[in-house]
């Protein structure tokens, strides 16, 4: 048995991947997004640790992992922390670039994967639909901006357009958005870990994906990611589909108990 919410560390190469892992039974590992880290799930970790065993880490470029500039890949480095932790299989929720990394491994590894929660999701070889007017505004002002080494600005673009949801700028609670500025900023100013391998194109394979999952998505991330909830239920086998509504792309940080309560009642009928 684990030690409640011990902190562990996994070397892999030139990274020391730095995870938390909590409570007993079948394993969920949480997988962050790209403009977070594992301490996005605060608020959700401690209920799933009263139903099993958590497991949230900090990937490369972001939160209190470490890493050289080498090739990598985060698949290899999610398989790390599994083997390392003893876990052979293991329910994975991820948001959006975590959705991502958990299709990929359903995908490719499908003997560790006990299900799936996708929040959000990203999946690699999607053919992204154009972005809204103000999507593209704010995406264009981040690049503009993290070119010229404003950071700052950059950050503000992007919790609009992640955290608020495009056009709806200052609509979460001014806590929650210190939250998120205080992640993307590290993974802002993180170095390039470095080059990773080609992802396999997992949209046009999803009807492979045997693992049954529950597809989240708020009513008011961008159209991109409502549609590709939307294609990811269509396509996955044994998969449904759950909005919530006033919600954007990281409920985890401003609904985490409409989210808890979710993905509990999921995981009860999975078992």
């Amino acid at each position: 048995m684990h030690d409640p919410a011990s902190r562990f560390e996994v070397t892999v190469g030139g990274a020391v991947l730095v995870g938390d892992d909590a409570g007993a039974g079948d394993a969920v590992v949480l997988l962050h997004a790209g403009v977070a880290d594992r301490t996005s799930w605060d608020d959700l970790r401690p209920v799933l640790a009263a139903h099993g065993r958590v497991i949230a880490y900090d990937r490369r470029g972001f939160g209190e992992t470490t890493c050289e500039s080498e090739p990598f890949s985060h698949l290899d480095d999610l398989l790390a922390v599994l083997d390392e932790r003893g876990v052979e299989r293991a329910v994975l929720v991820g948001n959006s670039m975590g959705g991502g990394i958990a299709l990929d491994m359903a995908l490719l590894h499908p003997g560790r994967v006990l299900g799936l929660v996708l929040i959000g999701t990203a999946a690699s070889g999607v053919p992204w639909p154009p972005s809204s007017p103000r999507e593209a505004e704010l995406e264009a002002a981040a690049e503009e901006a993290a070119g010229r080494g404003d950071l700052d600005a950059a950050n503000l673009c992007e919790a609009e357009l992640w955290l608020d949801g495009p056009g709806h700028v200052g609509r979460v609670d001014a806590v929650v958005r210190e939250r998120f500025l205080a992640m993307n900023e590290v993974a802002l100013r993180a170095p390039d870990p470095g080059r990773q391998p080609e992802r396999p194109e997992t949209f046009a394979r999803l009807s492979e994906i045997e693992a049954p999952a529950l597809v989240v998505v708020g009513s008011l991330d961008v159209p991109g990611v409502v549609w590709l909830s939307s294609e990811v239920v269509q396509r996955v086998p044994r998969a449904e589909l759950a909005v919530l509504n006033g919600v954007a792309h990281l409920p985890m940080l401003e609904a985490p108990d409409r989210l808890a309560d979710l993905v509990v009642s999921w995981l009860d009928h999975l078992a």
